[in-house]
């Protein structure tokens, strides 16, 4: 139970990866272009973004590597917090097994 509540509260508490507004593109010298790749303008949230990024609505962001927001920690999935999640599904099936062996 100790390692669910753990992995719950890891991803919750966990910057899931939320970037920044830029209203001017970042150049191809820039420290952001080489980390990131090619950036492109999105009229949605009205800010160039890379292209591994995506926009929650649920949040009202831009997330990197975004991969869906979660209900059961009331937050977005994405690059920063993703390992933290599967931690936390992965100690909620043990603890579903362990409970049904019982």
């Amino acid at each position: 139970v100790f390692l669910v509540a753990l992995g719950l509260l890891s991803t919750a508490l966990r910057n899931p990866g939320i970037l920044r507004r830029h209203l001017i593109k970042p150049s191809c010298e820039s420290a952001l272009h080489r980390q990131y790749g090619a950036w492109q303008w999105n009229d949605q949230t009205r800010t160039f973004k890379p292209k591994s990024a995506r926009f929650d609505p649920w949040c009202d962001c831009v997330i990197l590597d975004f991969d869906h927001t979660c209900p059961w920690t009331g937050t977005a999935i994405g690059k920063n917090n993703i390992r933290s999640f599967r931690f936390f599904v992965t100690a909620l099936q043990f603890l579903a097994y362990a409970t049904a062996a019982v």
